[in-house]
């Protein structure tokens, strides 16, 4: 072996520093990124618990606010209700926790003759009032039950007048109209918890709602007959020729002699008998609404004749082309059918 031989062996022995240099410094390098890692969570870790510190503090010295109106939708001591309602330590409360005191304004009346040029809008706009409030005070069933010498109540504001009913408690009265019952008893100058069945009570605010809105306007369609209904509106296949037709009314079922009623207020614009229909009733009410009532087994009512929602019209029959004991019943705007079902409440 020559001594190029063995310096060969000798170079292969020898460790590469190099990359024993690269390694080591590599490892330094992964160190450092550790350890700066490391720091960083620590810092992002501590700031979060001294945040969280600071505003479970902050949130414990927060005033609270005692909401007073609140109080009477679960209360059902009596003792705390009279001693809070009818003393002085409502005032104090309501003074010293909300700053604000409420100051009632006691109901009262005048009364108004209607005169022959009156209306509920031009009444109301008279005393600076709102139309629902003229119609709750006074019972007003519809626009037409209005009329010249009618004497009606007029309160000093906005409201609704009530009766109270058996059962019933100023809590519960609060509740349903959606007031605060010191309210109540501050304008109807109440000095007791116990309230009079049958007694008239104002609820201040109060206006009407949707129901007694379309009642009253006339928009409600009551049901005629109560019963299943064995055919729709629109397309069908003729119960009696098997043929492809279409229903312009609805088929309510009912025992015959069953007494049906009008839908609405209006006036018997027709009363006759074909060998469609049978016995039937038209009635025409406001709006183009015109209703048809079918197969009766007798007619109650005559032509010309005014008459009110619900009053009985005619009895359930079997007459004209029919498949057994039910009434027709068919609405009418403007010329054209409608689906009833559109309409009745």
């Amino acid at each position: 072996m020559s001594k190029y031989d063995s310096f060969i062996d000798w170079e292969y022995s020898i460790p590469d520093l190099k990359k024993v240099n690269n390694k080591k410094n590599k490892f330094k390098s992964n160190n450092i990124k550790t350890n700066f890692y490391i720091i960083v969570l620590f810092f992002s870790i501590f700031g979060f618990l001294f945040f969280l510190t600071i505003s479970v503090s902050s949130a414990a010295t927060i005033e609270t606010v005692d909401r007073t109106d609140d109080i009477f939708v679960s209360l059902d001591s009596k003792e705390y209700f009279e001693d809070f309602i009818f003393s002085d330590k409502k005032d104090k409360e309501i003074d010293n926790n909300l700053n604000i005191k409420y100051i009632p304004k006691k109901i009262e009346y005048q009364r108004y003759r209607v005169r022959s040029n009156d209306n509920i809008k031009s009444i109301a706009k008279k005393f600076g009032l709102l139309e629902d409030t003229i119609i709750l005070c006074n019972n007003i069933k519809s626009e037409r039950h209005i009329r010249p010498g009618d004497i009606i109540e007029i309160p000093n504001q906005d409201g609704r007048i009530i009766k109270v009913d058996r059962n019933d408690s100023l809590i519960k009265i609060a509740n349903r109209y959606g007031v605060r019952v010191e309210d109540i008893v501050d304008v109807n100058d109440i000095s007791s918890s116990n309230i009079i069945i049958g007694s008239k009570i104002f609820i201040p605010g109060s206006r009407m709602t949707q129901y007694e809105k379309n009642k009253f306007y006339e928009v409600i369609y009551i049901w005629p007959l109560k019963g299943n209904i064995s055919s729709y509106f629109g397309p069908r296949i003729d119960p009696i020729t098997g043929g492809y037709g279409y229903h312009t009314g609805i088929d309510i079922k009912g025992r015959l002699g069953y007494p049906v009623r009008a839908t609405s207020d209006g006036v018997i614009s027709n009363i006759g008998f074909n060998q469609v229909y049978g016995n039937y009733i038209e009635i025409k009410h406001k709006d183009g609404i015109v209703s048809i009532y079918a197969h009766l087994s007798a007619t109650l009512v005559k032509e010309g004749e005014e008459i009110n929602q619900g009053k009985i019209i005619g009895r359930v029959g079997n007459s004209g082309r029919s498949t057994g004991p039910h009434l027709h019943f068919e609405i009418r705007k403007n010329g054209k059918f409608i689906d009833p079902l559109k309409i009745l409440m």
